[in-house]
Formats: structure tokens, C-alpha cells, sequence
């Protein structure tokens, strides 16, 4: 971080102009510590904003982009009003909305020049003094913050202290505590995960499986993490198969292997003395979370208590047909490479047996097995999965169960207040049934 205080001499509390800049190019955004990096923004603006630990409110604040797709490129100034009246999860999702890791260069010359516009507008600039304590991923990205901030004299009464106050960090960092480990998979494969506790003792956990070419800290696991740990609720996020920092190859995936990973997630919390589990899956997780939830019988004291499904898969080989196309199925049972469906340049290897055990995993019978209250969210128009697959999985269920359509989503619920829905009901379903007191 970047901090640059402006001194002068008023009579009155101080007045502070914040600004906080974001250098979200592309390679932060694929060093792994883009989501932690927004949501620590997220906490440091909320805790401004409520004046948590010693933080102060500001009068004014404004968050940018530094950089874009070309030099000299300016960025919208995001002003305060529009992280008022909102938690953290809310101001978390705009970031994302307004913020994507999507440029291509690092540029702080237009950023700085509209912060010197800004300053001098609002007469913060007269005198200044100047440190610097810079704090980034060491990845390519960094968060920038620069408060100009207005004095009392030195005879004026003392502004009122934050003794006593829990600090921010306190506040964030304490709800919940998170190990990194491995376990194996039943081809003896390391897999990468995450265990997030909360701060007192709990027997109830939430294991979390991401999406296709996605990893274990995406944006829906670590926010679903954060809402539940406030809760009282644990989380185990884990890698598929080349995917994140779990071991074999990319291409290697099958759904039966991705299912035997769930299945050891699942049995490594149990033998943790995790009683009741919930089980949550994004697209591709969603997948494989119905397989899993279909076979898993639970352990001596513990059971699956509740699976909840992000616009899920069901038949992952009709959703390939539809997004490729017959030319691009052709080239790909040649190559055994797709085309890059997160939008880079060249074809990711892939090969072609995938889509073959596609078609011996489509779940809408296994789903009428499944014993656990179940929860499905999709937005209508989601670009990737068609949403008659989340009705016809509806259907098949056979227990307490859960549609919610949201209007106007796409896949990734990119719009913040559709994220901010997506989360809720998710969070809000799997509180409910890990909540239940045992008869």
C-alpha cells in the first residue's frame, strides 16, 4: 500500500479524501491472489466506511483501476456513495463487477493524474506529507491507498481516540481460522484443499466443489466460506485434478475420477470428527456433487445433511454439444484439445475420453437416490447450461427440495446483485439444515 497524508491547519475534526487503487491485470488475476486481495479491499472499505478498529470514515472515497487495455487508458472513479449501506459481501461483489482481472497493462499515470484532479478540486493538496508502505501479491497486482486528509490545530480539542475498539484485522481475521493440506484420491493422487474453521469448536462443515477449469479459492467458495464461518460453520474447499495445486494432469480428467475426489473429501472431514456435512457444487461441481451425494452413505456419526447445486451440469455431454458444436467435437476427438472456453488464445488439452464419460454420467437417475434436502440456483440465462436441465433435475429429486430460478443471471451471476443472491440462498439453505437439531 501506498499512504500519502495531507496536513492542514482547520480548526474542525479532519476531513480525509480516500482513494484506493487496483491493479487488476491479468496476471493478478491468475497468480491465485486476486480473490483474497478483493476481499480484503472489501473488509479495509467496510471497515472505513463503519469505522471499525482505528480505522476513520473518510468524507470522501473514491476506488479505481490502475491501468487497463492500453496506456494512458482513464478509469471510472467508483465515488462512496456507492459502498454506502452495504456489507461486505455487497462492496466484495461490485469489486469483482467493476474490477475484473482483465487488463493487460499496468499503468499508474492516468490514475495518479486524476487523484491530483480530485485532490486539487476539493483543496485537500496545500501541504503534504508523503510515506509509502507498499503491500502486494508479488504477482503482478497490488492494492493502492492515498488519504488526504485535513487537520485539527494543534490548541483544538484532541480527536476522539479508537481505544478500546476491536481492530479491523481482529475482526476479519479472527472469525475463522484456515490450514492448507493434502489428501489422496483413490488413484492415490495428492489433492489440495483448504480447511477454514471457525473460532469456536463445531461439528458442523460445508465441503465445496468449484467449476470446470475453475480452483478451490474461486469467488463463490471463498464468499460462501465467509458466510458460513460467521455462522459457526467450517468449509473444505479442495482442487480437482490438475486443476489449482492438485496433482495429475489437466487433460487426465474424467467425471469418475473428479467424483472419487469428492467422495475422499467427503470421508477426510468425517475421519476430522465433522458430523453434519453439507455438500455444495458449481457447474461442473454441481456434477459431481449429485454423483457423490447419490453414493455417499455417510459414516458411524456422520451424514450428508443438505447439498446445495450453482447452476448444475447435469448431462455435461449435451452442454458440450451445444457450446462447441459438430466441427469443434470433430476436431477435438482428433486432437484431443478443446478451444479455450475461458476466452485465452490457443486450445486447452483435453482428452477426448472426457466427453465419452460424459455420456456415462449424466445424473438425473442417481439424483432420485439422493437423501438430502437439496437446493438448486441457475439464472435464466445462463450461457452455458441450459436451464431445463435444473428443472428436469428438480423432477427427479425425490426429497426436500428447492428451484430457485434467478432472473436475468448468467452462468457466473457476474452482475453483483445477482452474485449477492446466488450466495444468500445458498448460505441461508445450508444454515438452515446443518442448523437442525438432531431427533
Amino acid at each position: 500500500m501506498f499512504g500519502c497524508a495531507a496536513q492542514f491547519d482547520k480548526p474542525r475534526k479532519p476531513k480525509s479524501t480516500l482513494f484506493i487503487g487496483v491493479d487488476a491485470n491479468g496476471s493478478f488475476g491468475q497468480s491465485g491472489h486476486y480473490d483474497s486481495a478483493l476481499l480484503f479491499l472489501a473488509h479495509y472499505i467496510y471497515g472505513h466506511l463503519n469505522e471499525l478498529g482505528e480505522l476513520d470514515r473518510p468524507q470522501a472515497l473514491f476506488v479505481a483501476g490502475v491501468g487497463g487495455k492500453n496506456l494512458n487508458e482513464p478509469k471510472a472513479f467508483h465515488p462512496i456513495h456507492d459502498f454506502e449501506g452495504k456489507d461486505v459481501t455487497g462492496i466484495e461483489a461490485d469489486l469483482r463487477t467493476w474490477l475484473p482481472p482483465t487488463d493487460t497493462v499496468t499503468d499508474f499515470k492516468p490514475f495518479f493524474r486524476e487523484v491530483a484532479r480530485i485532490t486539487k478540486a476539493r483543496k485537500n493538496c496545500s501541504q503534504a506529507r508523503t510515506c509509502m508502505n507498499r503491500s502486494s501479491s508479488g504477482s503482478g497486482g497490488a492494492i493502492l491507498s492515498i488519504s488526504a486528509s485535513t487537520p485539527e490545530r494543534s490548541n483544538s480539542r484532541a480527536v476522539p481516540s479508537h481505544a478500546g475498539r476491536t481492530s479491523l484485522f481482529q475482526v476479519w481475521y479472527n472469525t475463522f481460522v484456515e490450514q492448507a493440506l493434502f489428501f489422496s484420491d483413490p488413484y492415490r493422487r495428492k489433492v489440495a484443499a483448504i480447511l477454514a474453521i471457525p473460532e469456536q469448536p463445531t461439528d458442523r462443515i460445508v465441503v465445496l466443489c468449484h467449476g470446470f477449469l475453475s480452483h478451490k479459492n474461486s469467488t463463490t467458495n471463498t464468499t460462501l466460506t465467509r458466510l458460513l464461518t460467521d455462522k459457526g460453520i467450517a468449509t473444505f474447499r479442495f482442487d480437482f485434478c490438475g486443476m489449482g495445486e492438485s496433482a495429475g494432469p489437466f487433460e487426465d480428467i474424467t467425471v469418475a475420477a473428479a467424483v472419487g475426489q469428492a467422495l475422499a473429501a467427503l470421508e477426510c472431514v468425517a475421519n476430522r470428527g465433522f458430523r453434519r456435512i453439507g455438500l455444495v457444487g458449481s457447474s461442473f461441481g454441481g456434477l459431481v456433487s449429485i454423483l457423490a451425494a447419490s453414493r455417499w452413505p455417510g459414516t458411524a456419526g456422520s451424514r450428508l445433511a443438505c447439498l446445495a447445486l450453482k447452476c448444475p451440469v447435469v448431462d455435461f455431454a449435451e452442454e458440450l454439444r451445444l457450446e462447441f458444436g459438430d466441427d469443434e467435437m470433430a476436431k477435438w476427438k482428433t486432437t484431443d484439445t478443446i478451444p479455450n472456453i475461458l476466452g485465452g488464445s490457443g486450445r486447452i488439452p483435453l482428452r477426448y475420453a472426457f466427453y465419452e464419460d460424459c455420456l456415462r454420467h449424466i445424473v438425473y437417475d442417481p439424483a432420485a437416490s439422493i437423501t438430502a434436502p437439496t437446493l438448486i440456483v441457475q439464472g435464466d440465462q445462463d450461457e452455458h447450461v441450459p436451464p431445463h436441465q435444473s428443472r428436469r433435475l428438480y423432477a427427479a429429486l425425490r426429497i426436500e427440495k428447492c428451484l430457485e430460478i434467478v432472473p436475468g443471471a448468467d452462468h457466473q451471476f457476474t452482475k453483483a446483485e445477482d452474485f449477492r443472491t446466488m450466495t444468500q440462498l445458498i448460505s441461508e439453505w445450508l444454515i438452515r439444515y446443518l442448523s437442525r437439531v438432531e431427533e
